[in-house]
């Protein structure tokens, strides 16, 4: 078990990227809302993406308005 609730995610980090992030999450709690981030998407990173479970995907630049909704509704319970 991860201990997250949400996990927010750059798809481009130093040494990896978010899928592969993604993939460790999934094995150690399927049940870790996840939304994944990025200046270089396209439409096969959001289907890769939407397959390992990712909540949301947002492209870079976003709006953080849409971002803390997004948030919000997958933590309920924050305030």
């Amino acid at each position: 078990m991860s201990g997250y609730d949400l996990i927010i995610a750059d798809y481009r980090m130093p040494g990896f990227d978010g899928l592969e992030l993604i993939k460790g999450v999934r094995y150690l709690d399927p049940r870790t809302s996840i939304i994944l981030m990025t200046a270089y998407g396209s439409e096969e990173l959001w289907q890769e993406a939407q397959k390992l479970g990712v909540a949301r995907c947002f492209g870079k630049p976003f709006d953080m308005d849409e971002m803390l909704l997004a948030v919000s509704e997958l933590l309920p319970g924050l305030k």
